[in-house]
């Protein structure tokens, strides 16, 4: 497992996990899978890149240490973000990434 550690602060890091990339067969079709509903085909290749993962949830210090608000109804420092959207997450992934690009390996 690797493990690279962020900083986003002095005192503060974001720890992520290596995921290798493959690919996989997804879909199934009635000839293969008689069981197959109609909206599970056609059968095709999809590859993943390599990625990084976060070690662990991103708990609310960190969501307002990047994005400057909580919007948790739930409030802790060390609780995990909650009440945030997909567009939310998108660009706080966007924050993060122009935080950490320094600091990542080449050609990450």
């Amino acid at each position: 497992m690797i493990i690279l550690s962020q900083p986003l602060t002095p005192h503060r890091s974001f720890d992520l996990l290596f995921v290798k990339g493959s690919t996989f067969r997804m879909g199934a079709d009635k000839a293969t899978d008689p069981d197959a509903g109609d909206d599970e085909g056609p059968p095709h290749d999809v590859t993943v890149p390599d990625f990084y993962l976060g070690q662990f949830p991103v708990t609310q210090d960190i969501w307002l240490e990047i994005m400057k608000e909580n919007p948790s109804f739930f409030p802790g420092d060390r609780r995990p973000v909650e009440r945030v959207s997909w567009d939310d997450a998108q660009i706080f992934i966007e924050k993060l990434n122009g935080l950490t690009k320094k600091s990542r390996p080449e050609g990450q």
